[in-house]
């Protein structure tokens, strides 16, 4: 109820307007005078609009650190192992750079190697653990991955596309959700029948990546980013019995145009893992069995990276293109398939839209 302003005070209203707003059909019941509801009427129209979302488009790797990743991807980077790594050639130091003939330095798998060390040296910490994010080139960086997983350095992970409206968090997780038993009370009843009832919470774990998008009026996308990896630790601890876990998070904020990337990596596992080998039975043999056998530890270290690209939607012809894009990716998907299994004739249909049996050909 908006009531008439008081003695002295500027009236905005000629007479007492009442409003109720009906959340389930999304609309308002507005009792006012016709001037008082045309001017009603003209500030709703400029707040309702369709509200801006953001496709975010996402790939999770993780990359072993060995040779000259060793290190970790940021640090070959910058001092030009990850040159090494691709063709073993020199890279010149972006700052003080010696032209190559088309004017970057690349190597034979045509990575332009001075964006990459350019955006490294002035990327943005995160933290002081050696986490880290700059922006780069996202076919630049795709073509790194590729390259870099023929040597069988890096495993994909995920490649993730979620669509948030302006403002509003995007969540992404890669694991599993671990119950954790939070309490037990037992009840005696008359009947000497005992009965337990117990507690349970879900915690997620794995690759948690939690991104929220703010769109600018120059539409630059603002993104708070949230990256964490936890596991379990001990699966049973304290009185319940509940598992313990180890975690690793960073946040960031980071501002980047409509389709660029920002890389954010640094966080590093290092796994222990022990290898028995020798001659069979003996080497099970208590005390003497070590004379048989060897015994080995072995250390793997791996860095987790992932690559975010924000595209901005701004209205439903947008969308739709969004929704087409996919629709001709699963399609061909589906095509790929079914010439891989030799199948033919399959009149199916992917969102609504068939997809057409190839034509058969006759010989005269």
């Amino acid at each position: 109820v908006l009531i008439a302003p008081k003695e002295g005070e500027k009236p905005i209203f000629k007479e007492e307007v009442n409003i109720v707003a009906n959340e389930s059909t999304n609309s308002l019941i507005i009792l006012a005078t016709a001037r008082d509801y045309a001017m009603i009427k003209e500030v709703l129209r400029k707040l309702d609009v369709v509200p801006r979302q953001v496709l975010i488009e996402t790939m999770i790797a993780e990359i072993s650190l060995d040779g000259e990743l060793q290190f970790g991807v940021e640090y070959a980077i910058a001092t030009g192992g990850i040159n090494k790594v691709l063709g073993d050639l020199p890279v010149e130091d972006p700052d003080n750079p010696t032209p190559s003939p088309g004017g970057v330095s690349t190597n034979p798998l045509g990575i332009n190697t001075d964006s990459l060390l350019r955006a490294a040296k002035k990327g943005a910490r995160i933290g002081g653990d050696g986490l880290f994010s700059f922006i780069t080139d996202r076919r630049q960086f795709l073509v790194l991955i590729n390259a870099l997983a023929g040597r069988s350095n890096v495993k994909s992970l995920a490649t993730p596309h979620v669509i948030a409206a302006d403002n509003r968090e995007a969540h992404i997780l890669i694991g599993e959700e671990i119950p954790i038993l939070t309490s037990t009370q037992q009840n005696f009843s008359s009947s000497n029948t005992d009965r337990v009832f117990s507690s349970v919470q879900y915690r997620d774990t794995g690759k948690i990546l939690t991104i929220l998008p703010q769109i600018n009026s120059a539409g630059l996308v603002n993104m708070e980013i949230t990256q964490e990896v936890s596991a379990v630790r001990s699966p049973e601890f304290g009185a319940t019995n509940s598992p313990s876990f180890s975690s690793r998070q960073a946040e960031t904020t980071v501002v980047v145009q409509d389709g660029q990337s920002v890389l954010i990596g640094g966080i590093i596992d290092d796994q222990m893992s022990r290898t028995r080998s020798g001659v069979p039975f003996l080497m099970d043999i208590p005390v003497l069995g070590r004379l048989f056998r060897t015994d080995r530890d072995l250390t793997s270290r791996t860095e987790l990276i992932i690559l975010i690209t924000p595209h901005v939607i701004r209205d439903r012809n947008e969308a739709q293109a969004v929704t087409e894009e996919f629709q001709d990716r699963i399609r061909g998907l589906k095509e790929l398939i079914g010439r891989r299994q030799g199948l033919s004739g399959l009149n199916t249909t992917v969102g609504g839209v068939p997809t057409p049996a190839p034509a058969k050909s006759t010989a005269q």
